[in-house]
């Protein structure tokens, strides 16, 4: 929750000058608020968070807002409410079956939307981010806005997954990427860089692990190979057979027993002349069918 709550307090540090701005903004706090007749009410467990929402609400809206202190499943809320008709038919409106944003919000300059985004994430939203879990979520508590704002969010091609919470929908990213357009989509700076700078971190890790793991893989394979290697050899030469065998495979069978724990490019390049890799094949190749024949005939 730390992470949330930095980026949640960049948002909170100044309210926005422009009126189409800070209307973005208040519309954004009150995306998923209720209404009961006139009056429009959010809760929040902050006090810092209920004293900004109060300035903006005032500062937009001319009304006097009102903060309560109250009690939801033993834990405390501070409720900001403010009485306001056309504001509150405004926020019933987005419940209506088959409603869109645009029968609630109009962005009118190119900083409206990124407000808009950062009042639903003030309001509603939690992010983590770590090695192990990476998780936006937009947790919204009436069915039609949470659809409204998965069409929106498709819209701006950062298209969400859904889950059904307990009295909500959760609206969520888990990929590091699909969390960084969000965060750039609401001008978190701060945190944009830094969940980029810990997926490149984690990128790399998991790049070098897979690299320690595919040598890993390959020098056990090496040593199999050796392995085989040198039982063939040792079946030719209990046999009295490997001086009998041909100048090139006894060289090669010979270099393979001085160094058992030579790669095949190493052993090749130990001939005089050097060999190529392939060539050393083929003779392992011959060596391997020889200690094969002399085996089936004991």
């Amino acid at each position: 929750m730390a992470f949330s709550e930095d980026i949640k307090k960049e948002f909170i540090e100044e309210i926005p000058h422009k009126t189409c701005c800070r209307r973005a903004l208040a519309y954004g706090l009150l995306f998923d608020a209720y209404v009961e007749g006139d009056v429009v009410y959010i809760d929040t467990q902050s006090g810092e968070h209920a004293d900004f929402y109060k300035s903006v609400f005032e500062r937009q809206f001319s009304k006097a807002v009102s903060i309560l202190p109250i009690k939801k499943a033993g834990r405390e809320f501070f409720r900001v409410e403010f009485t306001f008709g056309s504001m509150a038919k405004k926020v019933a409106s987005l419940d209506r079956m088959g409603a869109g944003i645009k029968d609630y919000m109009e962005f009118k300059c190119n900083f409206c939307r990124m407000n808009f985004v950062r009042g639903i994430f003030l309001s509603r939203a939690t992010i983590t981010f770590s090695a192990g879990s990476n998780h936006l979520e937009f947790r919204i508590q009436h069915p039609e806005r949470a659809r409204i704002l998965t069409e929106f969010l498709t819209a701006c091609k950062i298209e969400p997954k859904t889950v059904s919470r307990r009295n909500a929908t959760g609206i969520y990213y888990k990929k590091a990427d699909r969390i960084e357009d969000i965060l750039n989509l609401m001008q978190a700076n701060n945190a944009f860089f830094e969940v980029m700078n810990r997926r490149i971190e984690r990128d790399i890790i998991i790049q070098e692990n897979r690299a320690v793991n595919c040598e890993s893989v390959n020098i056990a394979k090496a040593v199999a190979t050796a392995q085989k290697q040198l039982r063939a050899i040792e079946i030719i030469q209990n046999a009295g057979l490997l001086e009998k065998i041909g100048h090139e495979l006894t060289e090669s069978a010979k270099l393979r027993l001085e160094h058992h724990s030579a790669s095949l490019s190493e052993l090749a390049a130990m001939h005089e002349p050097p060999i190529t890799k392939s060539t050393l094949n083929n003779r392992f190749a011959k060596i391997f069918k020889m200690a094969e024949n002399i085996a089936n005939r004991k």
